[in-house]
């Protein structure tokens, strides 16, 4: 009897010691497993960032049809930042699926830690999609007055009456705007004469629609004088200031 415990015992031994390697090697399997995990979300999350900046950047501006042009530059960032929702959802489950303690804790923390950023990206998203504000239009808010330059992920580009820019969170933007001028009393007219050798009309055409300072939705008037060589050109904007910046913008 004591001799089949023996051999059972030496047994054991030489099981564990055959097995001790295997047993190493399938954890740093499932180590690596979940190492490439995460390598390949944030891969993705990075390709993709790139890959939106480069639609938004270049490739919304050379959409031939102006409707279509606007009606990009108005979807594209509500496209996306609901992407970016769905992506953060999609992250949570798989780090919670497998372990669901450590995962709630993990999404818990980065809750946590990216919260102000979570609750101006979300009111973003809302903001973009009542679209009751949009680029070039003016507004007054409680400590400045001026006009939105650009609709971020997270912020207003407000640039103020004395050419300064203000970053302003959506979660508060709402809250300061005081009064939101008719579009009748927000458009000023304007016209101005450049002199140019040689002068490409659809491409003026095209810079004046991209000008920032010049309201797209009355289209702007292009002519070419080739005798005199004198390029028109006329519109609406929201400042008379802001001539000076829209004559050196075709220079």
């Amino acid at each position: 009897m004591m001799e089949d415990v023996a051999i059972s015992a030496d047994s054991l031994d030489t099981f564990e010691m055959f097995s001790a390697p295997l047993i190493k090697d399938v954890d740093q399997v499932s180590y690596d497993l979940s190492f490439w995990s995460v390598f390949w979300l944030i891969a993705t999350a990075v390709f993709l960032y790139i890959g939106f900046y480069l639609i938004q950047k270049y490739v919304i501006d050379v959409i031939q049809s102006r409707k279509a042009r606007i009606s990009a530059k108005r979807y594209f960032p509500i496209v996306t930042s609901a992407f970016w929702l769905l992506y953060f959802i999609r992250v949570a489950y798989i780090f919670i699926k497998p372990y669901p303690l450590v995962g709630i804790v993990v999404v818990l923390i980065v809750l946590l830690g990216f919260w102000r950023f979570l609750k101006d990206f979300i009111a973003g998203l809302v903001f973009k999609v009542q679209n009751n504000y949009g680029v070039n239009q003016r507004v007054q808010l409680n400590a400045n007055s001026g006009v939105i330059n650009e609709l971020l992920n997270t912020h207003v580009k407000l640039e103020a009456d004395n050419g300064e820019l203000i970053y302003i969170p959506y979660s508060e933007f709402a809250n300061q705007i005081i009064r939101k001028p008719s579009t009748q009393e927000r458009l000023k007219q304007f016209s101005f004469t450049l002199i140019k050798e040689k002068t490409d009309i659809e491409h003026v055409k095209h810079i004046a629609l991209s000008c920032p300072w010049i309201i797209s939705d009355q289209t702007p008037r292009v002519s070419y004088n080739e005798l005199s060589k004198e390029l028109t050109i006329s519109g609406y904007t929201l400042d008379l200031n802001y001539i000076p910046k829209i004559k050196k913008y075709f220079e």
